[in-house]
């Protein structure tokens, strides 16, 4: 089996993690982060992110973030 230039046949280093895993704990935080600085308006927050507020709700429902608790925006009283 032959692997791209630089890459090798050697196991992961102990501790890593799938490259999805990590992605999507990524996006997870970029998307939260994005709610709390928007104060949980998804149209602001989708603006910060560069995509449409349509592709933040489809993220979010991707990612178990449908619900704002879940996305770390409390409600404003």
């Amino acid at each position: 089996m032959q692997h791209p230039a630089g890459a090798s046949a050697l196991p992961l280093a102990a501790g890593a993690r799938p490259l999805q895993e990590v992605l999507h704990a990524a996006e997870r935080h970029a998307i939260a982060a994005a709610l709390e600085e928007a104060n949980g308006v998804k149209a602001r927050a989708a603006k910060l992110l560069g995509i449409s507020r349509a592709s933040l709700y489809e993220r979010m429902m991707t990612l178990g973030l449908g619900r704002r608790s879940d996305a770390g925006v409390s409600r404003r009283p």
